[in-house]
């Protein structure tokens, strides 16, 4: 662990360049399992930052964690140390759905985590939730909502189950000891989550993520309007607006190759198309829409105008719709976004 932290320490000093200076305004712990570091080493890597980057006077400082780690004390010692936001990994509330997860806390652990964390002082509190997986119920999603209802709590991040290759999902269906859901089931799912969240005042401001008003998340909103952000740590991406860069993923040599100075990262730069692609697929997930104007002045014609024509019998059949310059998925649309998107892409 120390040697992890400070092969992180010593690529935050080597890359204070990296971002043009300009003041960090998030600075968010996720990936792995951050709440299994201990107050003191946090610490430490908040004051890497500070000593090394000029940060905005009110940032929004997030932590992932998982509901096992959270007790009231540790709470309370992040909260000292500026952290003003936790995203803790529920998944569900029901124990049959976190044992076919393979998480190790409990629904009891699931809810008292929540609880602790507003105790001790935490006011913008995301909690995960995943749907869509073999075995959930349309009511026992409905209910894993109006769960997450009664806690009052700010931002929802609720994601489909996705088989990628590589993991344990990805094995047990090919094995054929899982079958996917039923489409019309996972839509259905998915229909359920708009409803309840819609009815209870959120905003859905991205295809997987809801919000009360004032606290959209401004990290994450970073990532769907192409601002450029510093990924720090094995497998962390970073973006400057014309290229990506991201980590190894394997400790041992992220930390040889952050200690010599070699090999510990890969990049490739975006030539037009890919940042075409990139902008399309990133503005569209969002309630903002694509903006024609930026299309056109930051890619020219040609894709401005493929944009155009293949976006129009979307706009036709309401899966898509225009207002002024904005282009934005309609609920309908939302449904088959990842095909809508492809087709507004260049081959």
């Amino acid at each position: 662990m120390d040697e992890l932290l400070n092969a992180i320490k010593k690529e935050l000093e080597i890359r204070k360049e990296c971002i043009n200076r300009q003041p960090v305004s998030t600075i968010y712990f996720g990936g792995g399992t951050p709440s299994l570091l201990k107050h003191s080493q946090l610490a430490g890597l908040l004051e890497t930052i500070s000593m090394h980057y000029q940060i905005n006077p009110n940032p929004e400082i997030t932590l992932e964690a998982n509901p096992e780690d959270i007790s009231i004390q540790y709470i309370k010692d992040i909260v000292k140390l500026g952290i003003n936001r936790l995203s803790i990994g529920i998944q569900s509330f029901y124990n049959e759905d976190l044992h076919f997860m393979n998480r190790v806390h409990n629904s009891l652990q699931a809810g008292k985590s929540i609880m602790i964390a507003r105790e001790g002082g935490i006011n913008n509190i995301n909690i995960d939730l995943i749907y869509g997986f073999p075995g959930l119920t349309l009511e026992k999603w409905h209910s894993n909502l109006e769960k997450f209802k009664d806690f009052d709590l700010e931002h929802l991040s609720a994601y489909h189950l996705v088989y990628e290759p590589g993991t344990i999902f990805y094995h047990r269906k090919r094995k054929g000891r899982i079958q996917e859901l039923e489409d019309e089931l996972s839509l259905d799912q998915l229909r359920v989550l708009m409803k309840v969240m819609k009815s209870a005042g959120y905003i859905h401001y991205e295809i997987s993520n809801f919000a009360k008003e004032k606290f959209i998340s401004r990290h994450n909103l970073g990532y769907w309007t192409q601002m450029e952000y510093l990924g720090i740590g094995p497998s962390a991406h970073s973006f400057d607006g014309q290229s990506r860069r991201w980590n190894i993923s394997r400790n041992i040599s992220y930390i040889r190759g952050v200690n010599t100075g070699t090999g510990y990262y890969k990049s490739e730069a975006l030539d037009t198309q890919a940042r075409y692609h990139e902008y399309v697929l990133t503005s569209l997930r969002t309630m903002w829409g694509t903006d024609l104007s930026y299309l056109l002045s930051a890619f020219g014609r040609k894709y401005y105008n493929h944009f155009l024509l293949s976006s129009d019998s979307y706009i036709k059949r309401g899966e898509l719709a225009r207002r002024e310059e904005k282009v934005f998925l309609t609920e309908t649309g939302i449904f088959i976004s990842d095909h809508i998107i492809r087709d507004l892409f260049i081959d």
